[in-house]
């Protein structure tokens, strides 16, 4: 199940990067005794405060222009936080000086 939340997770950000012909996503994958966590990571527009705090609700969009008819019904995250809380795990993202980062982590079975 985590390469579910991984494919979600990138796949939401490729989509938001429609106008970019290349985008780098950084993969970190630290695991323990105890847990796995997996990073995500890229450079793209700083996401403000009070927009992060709101970006795992169902359709939620960070940018206003974008309408439904990209395709997309803005569920991704949402849909990637249900898959993690599932496994009892936490998902989170930060965002600062241009660079994102969500974090994901699921206990050792």
């Amino acid at each position: 199940m985590q390469r579910l939340s991984a494919l979600d997770l990138v796949e939401t950000r490729l989509g938001e990067g429609s106008f970019v012909k290349e985008i780098e996503i950084e993969i970190i994958v630290i695991q323990d005794e105890n847990k796995t966590t997996i990073k995500f990571i890229n450079h793209g527009n700083t996401i403000p405060k009070e927009k992060l705090e709101r970006i795992f609700e169902q359709f939620y969009r960070l940018d206003t222009f974008r309408g439904s008819n990209n395709g997309g019904a803005d569920l991704g995250l949402a849909i990637a936080k249900d898959i993690v809380n599932l496994h009892n795990g936490t998902i989170a993202a930060k965002s600062k000086n241009e660079v994102i980062e969500f974090e994901v982590t699921i206990p050792s079975p």
